[in-house]
């Protein structure tokens, strides 16, 4: 079903846990594909995440041990101001006022043929989380991500909350 996901100049925000064996590939991009207008981040390399606003470089944020672990990742803007987050601590912030508007962009995630990127728990908002918020949600799902984790379901309700899409 199709999504309209246009912020404008207002806050909104990606989230999400990602891995990789190799470095490559965009976590998600919500852009034309024929014009690279929109938002996306990478996994540029071993130690480097791309983050990328229309159709210019905005940051490359050193970061160790992206590969070969999972790592949560925000991606989000309030009021002007761009931050990256990286397992529940800000690494990153710079200005940038650009609308992100338009119909004719896709949101896709694990794009650009990396085979080794693994994806879970992604969700985009129009609102932007606190820093105290990002830290208790990175603290509350981090162990989901260790090894032989398990997870239980539980609560009386059979309401769906939540949908996720996969293709």
């Amino acid at each position: 079903f199709p999504v309209t996901i246009a912020f404008g100049t207002a806050d909104f925000s990606y989230m999400g846990w990602a891995k990789a064996t190799t470095a490559g590939g965009y976590l998600f991009q919500w852009d034309n594909p024929n014009s690279a207008s929109g938002i996306r981040i990478s996994m540029f390399n071993s130690t480097t995440v791309r983050v990328t606003v229309t159709s210019v470089v905005d940051r490359d944020i050193t970061y160790s041990a992206l590969t070969g672990t999972w790592n949560f990742f925000v991606v989000q803007r309030v009021g002007s101001i761009i931050y990256t987050y990286i397992n529940g601590v800000q690494i990153d912030s710079f200005s940038n006022t650009t609308n992100l508007s338009g119909t004719d962009k896709v949101l896709t995630f694990g794009y650009n043929g990396n085979s080794t990127l693994n994806l879970a728990l992604w969700r985009v908002s129009a609102t932007a989380p606190s820093a105290d918020q990002i830290k208790k949600i990175y603290n509350d799902e981090k162990a989901l991500f260790q090894e032989n984790s398990k997870a239980v379901l539980y609560g009386t309700s059979t309401a769906i909350t939540t949908v996720v899409g996969v293709s």
